[in-house]
């Protein structure tokens, strides 16, 4: 019986390797998007005039776990936050003591995807506000009596030496 040979010509060894190679490639791509599990929020944060806001909190919560990530803007306004769970978000920007807080809801994430959102403030509106009040005295200066109660464990653990009951009127 004599051994079977196989001959391949230089050209099928190459068409075999491209094939395979092909094969990996789409192998890998599959591999590569299934590890894709997380997104990104990005966006800008202006003022009414549309300007952007430095230094103004961002907050991405996401509604199912009620997970909150905050990120601050830049000089110029812009925020990024990756490797978001995918989901819905409520987006909201906060720059305290200039504007109101600005909010998105209902943003849905999906794999892979990058979204970009324009969070630009609104002008808010200043009301007066008159504060009363009623002053009440701390210390009635009409009652000299002792309100204050002590606990029998108390009195029990104070020390008193000889036991005369008189001495407690020095602890006054």
């Amino acid at each position: 019986m004599r051994p079977c040979r196989v001959s391949v010509s230089r050209r099928g060894s190459t068409l075999l390797f491209a094939v395979l190679a092909l094969f990996c490639a789409a192998v890998a791509d599959a591999a590569g998007q299934a590890q894709a599990t997380t997104g990104v929020i990005r966006g800008v944060v202006r003022d009414p005039v549309g300007s952007p806001v430095a230094g103004a909190a961002v907050v991405i919560e996401h509604r199912a776990t009620g997970f909150a990530t905050t990120v601050v803007t830049g000089s110029n306004g812009a925020f990024v936050r990756t490797l978001l769970p995918l989901g819905v978000y409520d987006v909201t920007a906060r720059a305290v003591g200039q504007f109101g807080d600005e909010r998105t809801e209902g943003l849905v994430l999906r794999v892979g995807e990058v979204v970009d959102l324009v969070l630009e403030f609104r002008p808010v509106a200043l009301a007066d506000i008159t504060v009363t009040a009623d002053r009440t005295p701390l210390v009635d200066t009409e009652d000299s009596s002792s309100s204050h109660r002590l606990a029998e464990e108390v009195v029990d653990n104070l020390p008193n030496n000889g036991r005369n009951f008189l001495d407690y009127t020095l602890l006054t």
